[in-house]
């Protein structure tokens, strides 16, 4: 139990990232932590408790959308990679969720609005930091692949965070002509 009520809050936060609402993120939660607890003879303190705990909590994550939903995936051919953004966009997109102060809940709900496969290649590479590679294995898609649902997940983050910096910014000049 001690175990459980150190570390939920931070793996229930992971859940959360993966499950489409907080009733399957408590699934995941128990079931990861079942997992956890039959696993630790296996741990072999080579990193840290933590990360360990976490990466049992992703797989399991990954695991239950698998069962619970077909994962779809934009499959696209290995040599067009033109939904690709540049590092220029990815800093412009931290910029604007800054100037449009949208706090982190509302980037969790634009997240889980997100098609499954863009929502699933986002957690695992920036949240998560599993490299293309890696999620290519994880998910059994190509590389292209994964990049590309990277790109378009981006892509859907600059343009809904674009709608609501100018959705601030009218009511902003609303206020000043009143």
């Amino acid at each position: 139990m001690a175990l459980f009520d150190k570390y939920a809050p931070m793996l229930k936060g992971v859940c959360l990232r993966y499950a489409a609402n907080s009733a399957d993120a408590d699934d995941l939660l128990q079931e990861g932590f079942i997992k956890i607890l039959d696993n630790i003879p296996k741990y072999t303190e080579t990193g840290s408790f933590k990360a360990w705990m976490k990466r049992i909590m992703v797989n399991n994550a990954i695991n239950y959308c698998r069962k619970k939903s077909k994962l779809k995936f934009d499959e696209i051919n290995d040599n067009l990679l033109s939904d690709e953004i540049d590092e220029d966009q990815s800093t412009d997109l931290e910029a604007r969720i800054i100037e449009a102060n949208i706090n982190p809940q509302e980037i969790i709900e634009i997240i889980h609005k997100m098609p499954e496969g863009y929502r699933m290649v986002l957690n695992l590479y920036v949240l998560d930091g599993y490299t293309h590679n890696e999620i290519s294995q994880k998910l059994g898609i190509s590389v292209n692949t994964s990049k590309s649902q990277l790109s378009r997940a981006r892509k859907a983050l600059i343009k809904k965070t674009e709608e609501i910096l100018n959705k601030t910014n009218s009511i902003k000049q609303t206020a000043v002509n009143i």
